[in-house]
């Protein structure tokens, strides 16, 4: 069976009593506990009745550390009582946050709205959303991590099953808050992470800062899988061959560590790969009609020197400025994009090494024909660069 990747640190070896802190929860008469939410590993999450307010909330539950964590209610109820024009549309509304103690374990517990609709990471298990898509989600995205710059904090950890696409305006929304942070003045903020290692930084591998720019790193990922989808989540599939080779050297093969042992040898590779900047293309491949230019792009926003990466408002800008036909594989060697400049158009394999660009005729509504003028292309890529440069 394969092993979901899910978390940095092994800090918790002993299993939560799930079913005893729903119960503790529902013991305070302040909720009704209707469903646990299962994406995400670093903590508890459920959606929940609000018996005060007569109204489904989301529950989020979190290990409780003195210190970091007395900063993050801070920082929680400093966005609870912002007012409604310093937030934002693409930020979910915090309704509450305090410190629980339930089954003789202290938790951060943060209430939210409940967002209907599925996550990123829900939506693109089922496939890429398209490259304009992706950078239309992803501007809104960066819409609701200006709103926090601009009150001096970060996120950490805007990863896929973090961002909910809302069923009723089709919009993405931030919708966990309870890692956000503090920066005010200073360029950095210094702690460690509890969150999915994929979306770790190297410079909070390396040295554990957060920056305005951690965001920025984590929305070019975040783009980067709308527009070719969700990357692999094997553990296995993230195990460096260089480390591989040095811990056969020593005797050993991976099913002789235990879980926490296996879990530093599966970061030490997201590490290196997060490093050298091949992460996002080990974790799942470019499609083959990939903008070159979004390409740039989200190179930039994912550098590893968080100097290099853009602020908010240039990442947003950059994005704007894309205009980009909305590949979808619809068929083995067919790709279409809908509603380009003049109407549809697709890519079609006549051959292995053979691609012809075809568009929809108007009268009929259904054929395609090649576009007149278009000569014949050794690749899918180079048919997409062609269409997205008229």
């Amino acid at each position: 069976m394969r092993r979901r990747l899910a978390f940095v640190s092994c800090e918790r070896l002993v299993p939560l009593d799930v079913y005893g802190i729903r119960a503790a929860l529902e013991a305070t008469q302040r909720f009704r506990i209707e469903e646990q939410i299962h994406e995400g590993a670093q903590a508890l999450s459920f959606r929940a009745h609000s018996i005060a307010q007569n109204r489904t909330v989301f529950l989020k539950l979190t290990d409780y550390t003195p210190g970091d964590d007395e900063r993050s209610l801070r920082e929680a109820r400093m966005l609870a009582q912002a007012p409604a024009d310093a937030s934002s549309s693409n930020l979910v509304r915090i309704l509450d946050a305090e410190k629980m103690t339930l089954c003789g374990d202290d938790f951060v517990c943060i209430q939210t709205d409940f967002v209907v609709g599925p996550s990123v990471y829900a939506r693109v298990l089922l496939g890429p959303l398209g490259q304009q898509k992706a950078v239309l989600n992803g501007c809104r995205v960066l819409a609701g991590v200006s709103a926090l710059h601009q009150m001096g904090l970060i996120h950490r950890d805007l990863k896929p099953a973090n961002v909910m696409l809302s069923d009723v305006t089709g919009h993405p929304v931030i919708a966990d808050l309870g890692s956000v942070a503090e920066v005010g003045t200073r360029s950095f903020v210094k702690s460690w992470s509890k969150h999915s290692a994929l979306y770790t930084t190297p410079e909070t591998w390396n040295r554990r800062e957060f920056s305005y720019a951690t965001d920025i790193y984590q929305v070019g990922m975040l783009v980067y899988e709308m527009a070719n989808g969700g990357l692999n989540t094997d553990e296995r599939h993230w195990v460096h061959e260089r480390d591989r080779r040095d811990l056969h050297r020593s005797g050993k093969q991976e099913a002789d560590l235990d879980a926490c042992e296996f879990s530093r040898l599966v970061n030490k590779g997201i590490e290196r790969r997060a490093t050298d900047q091949t992460l996002l293309a080990h974790g799942h491949a470019p499609m083959a009609t990939m903008s070159a230019s979004l390409a740039r792009v989200l190179k930039r926003m994912t550098a590893p020197d968080p100097n290099q990466r853009p602020s908010v408002s240039e990442a947003l800008n950059k994005l704007q400025g894309l205009a980009l036909p909305n590949w979808l594989l619809v068929n083995d060697g067919v790709f279409e994009a809908q509603d380009w400049t003049s109407g549809d158009v697709r890519i079609v394999a006549l051959q292995s090494s053979i691609f012809q660009v075809e568009k929809r005729q108007a009268r009929s509504g259904k054929s395609f024909r090649k576009w007149s003028g278009s000569p014949d292309f050794g690749d899918a890529g180079k048919a997409a660069r062609w269409v997205e440069g008229r």
